[in-house]
């Protein structure tokens, strides 16, 4: 995948951030966009899905014991592998 090698994008580190914060705590889109980006979510789920999946492939490829959890219509949590 092209683009996803490489340290931590602004995004993905705070998307991250606000996930370990709070291990196994569903974050809403709403909730997450708005402490992200500083502004309020639209309904487009494809600016947070984007960065999630950049996210979890460089979890990935580092052996992480964690991964993003999407939880369909609600939001994301951190769960372990």
């Amino acid at each position: 995948m092209a683009g996803t090698r490489g340290p931590l994008t602004r995004l993905e580190h705070d998307v991250l951030t606000r996930l370990l914060g709070a291990p196994g705590r569903i974050w809403t889109y709403e909730r997450l966009h708005l402490e992200v980006w500083g502004e309020e979510y639209a309904g487009r789920g494809s600016d947070v899905h984007s960065v999630v999946r950049r996210l979890r492939h460089k979890l990935n490829q580092v052996g992480a014991a964690a991964t993003v959890d999407v939880i369909r219509g609600v939001g994301l949590r951190l769960v372990g592998r």
